[in-house]
């Protein structure tokens, strides 16, 4: 909960630096994709938690892999989006 607080945060102080616009800029994208993801985290940890499923390493390591490449992926293309 504390990543999806200081997600939020940190979307108000870069709209306190970036000019107003009525557009979804490259910043609104990024918080948005991050906060997406972060609900995704919360979502599978609840999933995982009510299911009473065993501790598995395994699959918590691909989960952080695939959502890491992922994630960093998606921001890279919305990035180089708006640079070109």
């Amino acid at each position: 909960m504390g990543a999806l607080f200081a997600a939020i945060g940190n979307k108000y102080i870069t709209e306190s630096i970036i000019p107003i616009s009525n557009n979804f800029g490259l910043s609104d994208q990024i918080h948005f994709t991050t906060i997406s993801f972060i609900l995704l985290f919360i979502l599978i940890t609840i999933i995982e938690q009510r299911g009473e499923f065993k501790d598995s390493f395994k699959f918590d390591f691909l989960i952080f892999i695939v959502s890491s490449i992922s994630y960093l992926l998606i921001i890279t293309l919305i990035t180089l989006n708006h640079i070109f």
